[in-house]
């Protein structure tokens, strides 16, 4: 019998990179599309950190560049919920939707509330 309890598994391995689709607009009224970003993986990430991965080198995961996602922030304390978006079918405050919380084996997907007029990519009025 292996040293591992019974009933219990095995942990799986952290994941090398996060993958995020992210749901574009470029304005009010333009259609929308998606676009994937892949990340390096590191503990404790969470969307916004994300966000701010990819802004500082705004590549696609097939090495298209393109322009910088924009969302909103501001308290980073789960206080405000300017971060809101949809994260994996749910609305939740980006500041503490943690990737690891999220199943960093799969790619998460972050869209606009949908409630609300989108300004652009995951910012709405």
């Amino acid at each position: 019998m292996s040293a591992q309890t019974e009933g219990q598994h095995p942990k799986a391995a952290p994941p090398r990179e996060v993958i995020l689709r992210i749901q574009r607009r470029e304005k009010q009224g333009a259609s929308a599309y998606w676009e994937e970003f892949a990340i390096p993986y590191r503990p404790n990430l969470n969307i916004i950190s994300c966000l701010m991965e990819i802004r500082k080198n705004p590549v696609t995961k097939d090495g298209k560049r393109t322009t910088p996602p924009v969302w909103e922030m501001n308290c980073l304390e789960q206080v405000c919920g300017i971060c809101t978006m949809v994260i994996n079918g749910r609305a939740r405050q980006s500041c503490s939707a943690l990737v690891d919380n999220l199943d960093p084996h799969s790619p998460i997907t972050l869209e606009p509330m949908s409630k609300f007029p989108n300004v652009r990519d995951l910012v709405v009025d």
